[in-house]
């Protein structure tokens, strides 16, 4: 075995060496042989995900995905914004209602860009106690209030502040009109 010469490599459940062959307890979808400085050196073990990743262990494979980043979509009908979504509104066909979400947590992220040109609005709409926050203004509180444009190219980012309650506008393109 290359790197051994004449050593018998023991650890937590496999042992390696000349002569032997390799054993081990391999008990799971996706275990690995990982080293560690102290002993075992060597131990069966899982992979763990961090922030904004993903691992799926299958059957004699790994899948390690990002979770960050948003998912973009092209629509043209009304709808609820969705966590971790980018919208392309293409509103030709008649003004569209974008709905926050009922339920948001803190950091929930939504885009918005407007691919249509005409005069009919993309309107984002908030429910009961919600408020969206755009610099030092903000919308009327509650369901009648709302951000909406009519431009093509038009974009905005919101993000939650305040779970299920308070959006931040943190980047904005274009000329939108809050009520």
């Amino acid at each position: 075995m290359a790197g051994f010469v004449n050593a018998v490599l023991n650890c937590e459940n496999i042992n390696i060496g000349p002569g032997l062959s390799s054993t081990g307890d391999f008990n799971a979808n996706g275990q690995l042989i990982i080293g560690g400085v102290a002993a075992p050196n060597l131990a069966v073990a899982t992979l763990t995900a961090g922030a904004g990743v993903s691992i799926t262990n299958g059957q004699n494979s790994i899948t390690i995905s990002s979770t960050a980043g948003l998912s973009w979509s092209n629509i043209s009908a009304n709808q609820t914004l969705a966590n971790g979504n980018g919208y392309f509104v293409d509103a030709t066909g008649g003004a569209i209602s974008l709905a926050l979400p009922a339920t948001a947590a803190v950091g929930d992220t939504y885009r918005v860009y407007r691919i249509s040109s005409g005069v009919n609005q993309v309107t984002i709409t908030q429910g009961a106690g919600q408020a969206i926050q755009i610099g030092s203004s903000a919308s009327t509180t509650g369901a009648g209030g709302s951000i909406a444009t009519t431009a093509q190219g038009d974009c905005v980012e919101i993000v939650c502040h305040t779970a299920n309650t308070g959006f931040s506008i943190v980047s904005i393109v274009g000329n939108f009109t809050v009520v």
